[in-house]
């Protein structure tokens, strides 16, 4: 059983265990397959993610996020230089789902505020209904599309982004990570960005 058992701590100490019920091992085939009860996807690799997502989720590995964490890491001038670089290379560079051709064929679900799990936007911000939302965020729309996507949370609104936002974010990553790895939830910009923007010209 994979478990992400860990606590999320914010500023009033409030602590909030949370639980991620997928399982997963390694088929015969090397293969990596993912389930919870009638969930299961089957990938030969791990899907490939946003540079900044993948940047984030390794900086904050582990069962436990705290806020004071992500503050000190926003305060050291380097790994905000390395967070930079790897929105700007997201943005340039990577292949998200409004680039990939077209699936008439399959259902894929474009999650607008209300349904995005990393969105506030109509949902209880407290910390048991963000992280209860993801959860059932992935045992509905994950159950019944073939490919989800969601808003890019870092590369586009990076400068913005409070510590609070970015603890929140990461907390949905890890709920949902087993179905990122799958290639079930994928991500798409946060923003239109015409080709000026990505130009390697136009950062400055």
């Amino acid at each position: 059983m994979f478990q992400l058992a860990g606590s999320i701590n914010l500023e009033k100490g409030l602590r909030v265990r949370v639980s991620l019920p997928f399982r997963r091992k390694r088929g015969k085939d090397g293969a990596l397959v993912v389930w919870s009860e009638s969930l299961l996807y089957s990938v030969s690799m791990p899907a490939e993610l946003p540079p900044s997502i993948a940047f984030m989720l390794d900086e904050f590995r582990g069962n436990q996020l705290v806020l004071a964490d992500v503050r000190e890491k926003l305060s050291d001038k380097l790994f905000v230089r390395d967070f930079f670089d790897q929105c700007l290379a997201g943005i340039s560079t990577f292949e998200y789902a409004d680039r990939i051709k077209p699936r008439p064929s399959k259902f894929d679900i474009y999650a607008g505020s209300s349904l995005n799990p990393l969105s506030p936007a109509g949902k209880c911000n407290e910390p048991e209904c963000v992280i209860g939302y993801a959860h059932h965020f992935a045992r509905t729309a994950c159950l019944y599309a073939d490919r989800v996507v969601l808003p890019d949370p870092f590369s586009f609104t990076y400068i913005e982004a409070s510590a609070g936002e970015i603890l929140w974010s990461l907390g949905v990553l890890k709920v949902l990570r087993p179905l990122l790895e799958a290639g079930v939830v994928v991500f798409g910009p946060a923003a239109y960005v015409s080709p000026h923007c990505i130009s390697p010209t136009s950062t400055g």
